[in-house]
């Protein structure tokens, strides 16, 4: 019974040894290529890291034969158990100092995969950072395909934005592009037309706040494209007003202007309910039947609304921003 138990140990053993190296030895050949890769670099680092990934993986694999010879070697031990006590007593020191000799080489297995770790810690940080880098080109170019598409012959105006949102708005260009492109969008799919955002500019630009200042951004927007760039600008100035993240307030604007949803900007103080947005238009000499409007012209009303009465948020970026260089 014993040597049935002992048997297949070894079989176990072996078959787990023989993955071990088989996969050490694909490791090999993947080193053999990641050398192959950077040796244009010639960077002394890749050399030394790359050397020592060989060293350390022919140790290993060397540690793990030595392991399952040892194994092998506890078979005709152990089996002996069943002669006799005194053979029991010698296969049981047999026994020990084979299992201290397995002990020894698990611990040297180990301590080799600590340095093996430990030589390639510089290299996975490395390549760490590649990943990042190349997530973030995928994301770039996954944007700049959806502002050529939402955007189409308009495009020039969202890469004439994106060229200084960064110091006048601290918006990123990835950010930049992806909040415009969608609400442009999303206003596409409304059907809303160049005269429409024309209209609610010449409206905007006579409206005065409380305090005076004149809302909107742009005195020129005759299109979606103008009006997805002004709504991404008080993206960037509603989250420095309020402290909050851009993409928070990117997410409350789409679904408050664009999809009419009225819980997302209350927290900002917009309330976007038919009732409230009746009573403003009409203080304001609009004519307005909120429930009788298509969906274009009620984006229209929302967008007049909200960019009317966040003008205090307006440009401020770069108000704080100037007090921050100031000081």
């Amino acid at each position: 019974m014993a040597t049935g138990v002992v048997d297949r140990l070894k079989i176990e053993v072996t078959a787990s040894v023989k993955n071990v190296v088989t996969e050490m030895s694909k490791a090999s050949k993947a080193v053999k290529g990641l050398q192959f890769s950077f040796g244009n670099f010639k960077v002394q680092v890749f050399k030394a890291a790359i050397k020592a990934i060989k060293n350390e993986l022919k140790l290993m694999v060397t540690g793990l034969k030595a392991l399952a010879g040892a194994v092998v070697k506890l078979t005709p031990k152990i089996a002996s158990v069943s002669k006799g006590m005194l053979g029991l007593n010698n296969a049981i020191g047999l026994t020990k100092k084979s299992s201290d000799s397995v002990i020894t080489k698990f611990a040297t297995l180990a301590s080799r995969i600590g340095l093996l770790y430990a030589s390639l810690f510089p290299l996975i940080r490395l390549f760490g950072g590649f990943k990042k880098l190349t997530d973030l080109a995928s994301q770039v170019v996954e944007v700049q395909n959806v502002v050529d598409v939402s955007f189409g012959q308009m495009k020039g105006k969202v890469e004439d934005f994106t060229k200084t949102s960064i110091k006048q708005f601290g918006l990123s260009e990835l950010s930049a592009k992806k909040y415009a492109s969608q609400f442009q969008a999303m206003g596409n799919s409304m059907g809303i037309t160049g005269k429409q955002v024309e209209s609610a500019t010449k409206f905007l630009q006579k409206f005065k706040t409380p305090t005076g200042m004149t809302a909107g951004y742009d005195k020129a927007s005759k299109s979606m494209a103008d009006m997805s760039i002004n709504l991404t600008k008080l993206t960037a100035d509603m989250a420095s007003f309020y402290n909050v993240d851009q993409q928070k307030i990117a997410t409350a604007l789409q679904s408050g202007v664009m999809a009419g949803n009225t819980r997302p900007l209350r927290q900002y103080g917009l309330d976007l309910s038919i009732a409230t947005l009746e009573e403003w238009a009409h203080k304001q000499g609009i004519d307005a039947k909120v429930k009788s409007m298509t969906q274009a012209e009620k984006t229209m009303l929302r967008y007049q609304y909200v960019m009317a009465n966040a003008a205090s948020a307006q440009g401020d970026f770069a108000r704080t921003s100037g007090r921050l260089c100031a000081a």
